[in-house]
């Protein structure tokens, strides 16, 4: 049945105890329900499909557990008996009918990259770093089959005339071996390695590359084209259809060493449609594909991003489609289905995805290892991996496990947060059941502080979580089922309340004075100033540019970057940005005092917009300090606000013009010289200034050579005037505020 709540929402009660009277005034809602979002959790026994649905997974049978880190290659003998190339130690382990697991012969090579058995029971071993094939006879005799001059064997296979086919690096050759092991060269790349091949019915044969991701084909006749290229460094794996597709998986930042690299983890692509539930059992086999004709090659121009690989189908004319895209993991080893379904085996959380080519997926399991690193068509219908770090045989068989488990992400709510309540919708059958529980703590990984699992909760409609406050939060469901069916999570919402924490101004900008900043929205036909009265232009720039309703947070807007500064006499514009841990909306108060005084005065209150234009002209000259006080009260009640204030630096009021004293002009040589002393109680003086008769302004320097302090010496000769004319000489002093002050006299 399908447990529907009456709301999609739950709401935390309305009156909270005493002890919570510094929590935030708004809950939150942590809903984990796309497939993206389960895929960043752990599972165990678990599926998830391209919906966001999570059921049981298929049942997987540990064969056999190898003594060696890793295990790379696969091969099934007509008998059902199993066979596993390893590393570091290039040994073959065999597992037989019974699932006993044993080592059947050691190459004294490091690695066993690619393993076959012909039709005689007869296993080859590619092995690296020396580049041998040895063939082994099914009872355990060895010999060295094949001895080419490369370094690395990647990939082996058998042709319909049982010709065993080779692919090496560092040469990066393709060989054809008959079996008296007469060899010769069929191609020979300018890659590194060729890694991966693959054959259709016609004994065409397809080979992977990397260092430029390749999908060679090498025609009967011998002839070889550039299928398709590939956005990627490897073309890692191969797979072929009996419709004319072949199908390549493919990774990027792989180096081709003495072996195959341990890649990070991934997940794939979320931009995808729904795909049905996994079904109960997978059922595979070798495909075949009819002849393809000789293809000039097809070159895509296609890009990787930050991807760690992808899955391309590529039809016989050389287009190609790219079916998923590994965005956390590594795809390392392909199988297809008889469904036409691709089973992919990737790194490095050990998952195996299945791939419908309409472009959806589904995790289909998780191992206990890093790697799944080799996939092959078992007896009856049953798939084996083989996997790496640790190196085990695994067997997928009919019918799914009974009970799995899903793990959430961590959730860090940045502060210390009170739990409400958890809810969850699900599919439950009869004989199935769904169950979560919940734990917290205040380190950002669960460790021996966090508290223990919870008991479980059953209730879908909602349960209040137990876990104490904390920092952080977790859940986990198991699933459980009698039957062959399985329950199905659609989604988990978990609600929390964080504790309110205070804001903070994060720093105060004070603009030179005079300089505000236009509206870039005018209400009016007048030019409006940021700051000097809050309208609703300026609301419509988004409020304070910390945060928006409801704790939604926005990015910081920077209000005058997006104004046309202008001069305004007297006016000080200050700016000034601010956080809140919480996200709320902030209101502002801005207070000041003059130099010498304890005493804070309100500028402005209840500011939505971090900018004020304060107009000095009717203040008293002398030095004042700002304190901006934000307040988080527009989103929680007035009980539970709280306020964080920062000082600004000391800012310098001025309206008095600056005074010239002392002007004397006494005659001199051909002309004047002109004396006098320029004072301004708060500012510098800045510029100096003369006129004669209207003329244009001459900038003049004081005695010390820069213009620099409140009083200053001047001393200039005056060239000329001395003809007996009437001449005025104006001189005109500019403090550091832009107050002029002027004074004259008469040249005689």
């Amino acid at each position: 049945m399908l447990n529907h709540p009456a709301g999609r929402l739950l709401l935390v009660a309305a009156t909270l105890s005493a002890g919570l009277s510094a929590l935030a005034a708004v809950p939150t809602f942590w809903r984990v329900e796309s497939q993206a979002d389960f895929l960043s959790g752990d599972t165990d026994g678990v599926s998830i499909s391209s919906e966001g649905t999570v059921s049981l997974a298929p049942a997987a049978q540990v064969l056999g557990e190898a003594t060696d880190p890793q295990l790379w290659s696969l091969a099934t003998g007509g008998d059902g008996v199993v066979y596993a190339g390893s590393g570091n130690d290039g040994r073959i382990f065999k597992v037989d009918a019974s699932g006993t697991m044993n080592v059947f012969a050691d190459t004294n090579e490091l690695q066993v990259h690619a393993l076959v058995v012909d039709r005689r029971g007869n296993l080859y071993a590619g092995t690296s770093p020396r580049g041998v094939v040895y063939r082994i006879d099914p009872s355990g005799a060895k010999e060295v089959f094949f001895d080419p001059e490369d370094r690395y064997i990647w990939a082996i296979a058998l042709d319909s005339l049982n010709n065993l086919l080779v692919a090496t690096g560092d040469k990066a050759q393709i060989h054809r071996v008959n079996s008296s092991g007469e060899s010769e060269v069929l191609f020979t790349s300018e890659e590194t390695h060729i890694v991966s091949l693959a054959l259709d019915a016609s004994d065409n044969i397809y080979a992977g590359t990397a260092s430029n991701g390749l999908v060679l084909k090498v025609d009967a006749s011998g002839d070889v084209s550039v299928l398709f290229d590939t956005p990627y460094e490897e073309a890692r794996a191969l797979v072929t259809d009996t419709r004319g597709h072949v199908f390549v998986a493919t990774v990027n930042g792989s180096s081709r060493a003495a072996s195959k690299p341990s890649l990070p983890s991934s997940t794939p692509s979320t931009t995808t449609s729904i795909t049905s539930s996994v079904t109960a059992s997978v059922t595979v086999t070798t495909s075949t594909m009819p002849a393809i004709a000789s293809t000039s090659g097809t070159t895509n121009v296609l890009s990787s991003g930050s991807a760690k690989g992808g899955l391309y189908r590529i039809d016989a004319d050389g287009a190609a489609e790219e079916l998923w895209r590994f965005i956390e993991d590594t795809p390392l080893s392909l199988l297809l289905s008889t469904d036409d379904r691709l089973m992919v085996g990737t790194g490095n959380a050990g998952r195996v995805f299945l791939v419908n080519q309409n472009q959806t997926s589904v995790l289909l399991l998780s191992v206990e290892a890093d790697q799944v690193t080799a996939m092959q068509a078992g007896v009856g219908g049953a798939v084996l991996l083989a996997t790496a770090n640790s190196a085990k045989v695994y067997r997928l068989n009919r019918g799914r496990r009974t009970e799995g488990t899903y793990q959430s992400p961590t959730k860090d709510t940045d502060t210390v947060s009170f739990w409400g309540r958890i809810r969850w919708e699900a599919r439950v059958p009869s004989g199935t059941s769904v169950a979560i529980q919940t734990r917290s703590g205040n380190s950002a990984e669960p460790d021996n502080t966090w508290s223990d699992w919870s008991a479980r909760y059953t209730e879908a409609a909602g349960t209040q979580i137990s876990s104490p406050r904390a920092r952080f939060f977790q859940w986990r469901a198991t699933l459980n089922s009698t039957g062959e069916t399985s329950p199905e999570i659609l989604d988990v919402t978990a609600i929390y309340l964080q504790q309110n924490l205070a804001p903070e101004v994060t720093g105060i900008t004070i603009h030179p004075p005079g300089r505000v900043f236009q509206k870039p929205i005018v209400t009016t036909g007048q030019i409006d100033v940021l700051g000097m009265i809050e309208t609703l232009a300026e609301d419509a720039l988004g409020g304070n540019g910390v945060s928006g309703a409801n704790g939604a947070a926005t990015p910081p807007l920077n209000l005058t970057a997006m104004s046309r500064p202008v001069y305004r006499k007297g006016i000080q514009t200050v700016t000034w940005t601010a956080t809140d841990p919480n996200k709320d909306d902030l209101s502002f108060d801005v207070h000041y005092r003059a130099e010498g005084e304890n005493l804070w005065r309100v500028l402005r209150e209840g500011l939505t917009s971090p900018v004020i234009a304060w107009d000095t002209v009717a203040m008293p000259d002398g030095r004042y300090t700002l304190k901006v006080i934000a307040s988080d009260l527009p989103g929680n009640p007035a009980n539970l606000a709280r306020t964080r204030e920062r000082t600004s630096r000391s800012l310098e009021v001025d309206n008095t013009p600056p005074l010239v004293e002392a002007l004397t002009v006494t005659s001199s040589s051909g002309g004047h010289q002109v004396r006098f002393v320029a004072r301004d109680e708060i500012s510098p003086i800045r510029r100096a200034e003369y006129t004669v008769n209207s003329g244009p302004w001459k900038v003049v320097f004081p005695i010390d050579g820069i213009a620099d302090s409140t009083e200053e010496s001047f001393d200039f000769a005056l060239d000329g005037y001395v003809d007996g004319g009437v001449y005025t000489l104006v001189v005109k002093l500019t403090d550091g505020l832009g107050n002029v002050g002027t004074a004259r006299e008469e040249l005689r």
